[in-house]
């Protein structure tokens, strides 16, 4: 359940090199997509820029669930994409047939990767978000300005188990939308 800690090694006459970007990798990732699609027919995924996104929304989700509030699905994977490496994380979703979501920050960076991912023909506009269309007030809007107050984007990056109590109302109120 964490596709985005793969990484292809490959030897060479020059040497061994690990291979982070998967649009480099195609032919290397064969039997990852095999295994893939075999455990996860149906699923829409949810591809979000980094760790720290991943940590968030399935933080403030759960949050939303046990306050009986709308909230993620159970059982969509949600991938962090690493950046930069979005575009080739979604590009080999979609080519797989996998229904993916992709959800941006809003700033500069964010726009550039939805700019990005939409030049591959099996990309959705509806699929590809960012947080400024969300939040079409905000300036730049990103993952953290989810939140009403600094203790809750504290805990929303802490590890612990309490996190199905602590958020206030603006927050979860913020990613519900």
């Amino acid at each position: 359940d964490h596709i985005e800690r793969v990484r292809v090694v490959t030897r060479t006459e020059t040497g061994t090199r690990v291979e982070g970007d998967w649009g480099k990798a195609k032919e290397s990732l064969l039997p990852l997509w095999g295994s893939l699609l075999n455990r996860n027919v149906g699923r829409i995924w949810l591809v979000v820029e980094g760790n720290d996104d991943k940590r968030a929304y399935s933080q403030l989700s759960k949050a939303c669930a046990a306050q009986g509030r709308q909230h993620l699905p159970d059982d969509m994977p949600l991938i962090p994409g690493g950046g930069d490496s979005v575009p080739y994380v979604v590009e080999e979703l979609l080519s797989h047939g996998i229904p993916t979501i992709v959800l941006l920050d809003g700033d500069e960076k964010g726009r550039s990767i939805k700019d990005k991912v939409l030049k591959f023909r099996r990309a959705n506009l509806k699929d590809v978000i960012t947080l400024d269309e969300v939040y079409p007030g905000k300036s730049d809007p990103e993952m953290e300005d989810l939140f009403s107050s600094r203790e809750d984007r504290e805990r929303a990056f802490r590890q612990s188990g309490e996190e199905n109590k602590v958020f206030q109302p603006p927050t979860l109120e913020a990613f519900e939308k």
